[in-house]
């Protein structure tokens, strides 16, 4: 039993191993691109900053939370941005792709657990370095952290949340990506997930109705929402962390069941 854990484990790290590297060099072959990109983050974060600023000038909350409450907010929310669009954007795009230029019969022909080599084919560090951390230090450095009244509980389960939530937001993006399998092409659906995906929109501001509604049938706040909402204090960190890790759970036996029927729609179609 330990020797197969120990190699279903082995192979995996393996085959991240080579796809960062493979990765790594394909970013590197570009350093334009890379400043390019910097600058764009920077403008972008500057420019939402100001309008946070704009905003607070003539208001002294909203939805309950303060400027500096908002700030906590607009960080993990780029955080989870940057997250997301790193590890889990990437590779549906490229399954899309692969399917749609029919890459992926080779794909499948080869003798790798094909779920996890997919969506891991794009897992760029120095992404994660280049557009995360500009835009993080300059909303850091203007947080109040003391003010926040964070505390290490609140914390952890604030983590194991935004855990949860990149997860689930994964399995929705993941999902949306499938029909391509009988239709080709699924590139429209998923660029709606990418709006949809990091909505800015504190728990408390919602209606109950669309606070149940996008925490359930469309759990688009609980990643940054929910954590921040658990983290400040201003949710119930038990109720939230129980729905978040049940959700995942689920999500993750639709993932499978959904990729499974999409294999074998896949196969049918090309025999």
């Amino acid at each position: 039993m330990k020797q197969l854990v120990f190699n279903y484990l082995k192979i995996r790290f393996q085959i991240l191993g080579i796809n960062i590297s493979n990765t790594f060099n394909i970013e590197t072959a570009y350093p334009a691109e890379n400043w390019a990109n910097i600058l764009s983050t920077f403008f972008y974060t500057a420019s939402y900053i100001l309008f946070l600023n704009v905003i607070f000038g003539n208001v002294n909350s909203l939805a309950g939370y303060s400027y500096n409450d908002m700030l906590f907010f607009t960080f993990v929310s780029q955080l989870s941005f940057y997250t997301l669009f790193n590890w889990s954007y990437d590779n549906v795009d490229a399954l899309i792709e692969s399917i749609h230029k029919g890459e992926m019969d080779l794909i499948l022909t080869k003798p790798l657990p094909t779920l996890f080599y997919i969506m891991t084919r794009k897992f760029s560090i120095i992404r994660v370095v280049r557009d995360c951390v500009l835009p993080l230090l300059m909303i850091g450095i203007l947080i109040d952290w003391s003010a926040l009244g964070l505390s290490l509980i609140s914390i952890l389960i604030g983590i194991i949340i935004f855990v949860c939530g990149q997860w689930i937001m994964h399995v929705f993006q993941f999902l949306l990506a499938l029909p391509a399998f009988w239709q080709g092409q699924s590139q429209a659906l998923l660029r709606l997930s990418y709006i949809l995906t990091n909505p800015n929109l504190p728990l408390q501001g919602l209606t109950k109705f669309w606070r149940i509604i996008l925490t359930t049938v469309l759990p688009i706040c609980i990643v940054v929402s929910g954590s921040v909402s658990v983290m400040i204090g201003r949710s119930n960190p038990k109720t939230m962390v129980l729905w978040a890790l049940c959700l995942a759970l689920f999500l993750t036996y639709v993932r499978m069941i959904a990729w499974k029927k999409a294999l074998r729609a896949y196969n049918s179609a090309s025999s």
